[in-house]
């Protein structure tokens, strides 16, 4: 399986959001690539368990950064309950295992053109061929628990993983590379895109957060504005 990330050094400068924010805006919504290696303040976030396995992550809310609250994928109710349990922006910490997931790696979006695979589409192959497809795994402190990140109704919850298309999820571009980027201190930052066909222009609704904690994250339009843009911290 290939890894989505490698440890790299991800803390960066501090800048200015509206300097992220005319970065994203110069990149039009429909790109074949948004993802880039961005300036940014990185909080810590994700457990110390969780950062030593090499595709353990927080996924972090790129446009609360700075904001003094910061804010990663949380997962803040028991996931072995029965029913939907939902994911939402919550603080981030190093501390809370509640926000420590696994990429779990499906390949690149050009494998799939030959057989098919996830609905994916003459677009998405024309658009997005670098485009990673993966899983959401929670795991907290590392630990698998065979629960997903899953599009539910256009809101994000945990189900048991199945590696349906309602928990997979596809970057605008090959996310390894950018991380492995000639860039020091880069940060990589872009769309998390669900692999759901949605029935408007933009083909695949976007995960999007709030600015404000302990909402649940879900899915819309893809749009230029900073709260659909996430890191994959580790």
């Amino acid at each position: 399986m290939r890894k989505l990330v490698t440890r790299a050094l991800l803390m960066a400068p501090v800048a200015a959001v509206a300097v992220v924010a005319a970065v994203v805006s110069a990149v039009p919504a429909t790109a074949a690539v948004s993802w880039a290696n961005l300036p940014a303040p990185v909080p810590v976030a994700g457990t110390a368990q969780c950062h030593i396995q090499p595709d353990c992550v927080a996924v972090l809310l790129y446009g609360a950064l700075g904001s003094g609250v910061e804010q990663a994928l949380t997962v803040t109710s028991g996931h072995g309950s029965t029913g939907v349990v939902p994911v939402r922006g919550y603080p981030a910490s190093s501390t809370d295992p509640g926000q420590d997931w696994t990429l779990v790696s499906y390949g690149r979006v050009s494998d799939y053109a030959a057989t098919g695979g996830f609905g994916l589409t003459a677009f998405d192959f024309r658009n997005y061929p670098a485009g990673e497809l993966f899983a959401l795994e929670f795991t907290p402190g590392g630990i698998p628990t065979g629960y997903c990140a899953a599009n539910v109704s256009e809101k994000m919850a945990l189900r048991t993983c199945n590696g349906s298309v309602f928990q997979t999820f596809m970057t605008q571009g090959a996310v390894g590379a950018n991380v492995r980027g000639s860039r020091p201190g880069g940060v990589l930052a872009g769309y998390l895109l669900s692999v759901v066909q949605e029935r408007n222009i933009w083909h695949h609704n976007a995960a999007t957060g709030s600015l404000l904690p302990n909402v649940q994250v879900t899915f819309g339009g893809v749009k230029q504005i900073l709260t659909q843009i996430w890191i994959f911290y580790n």
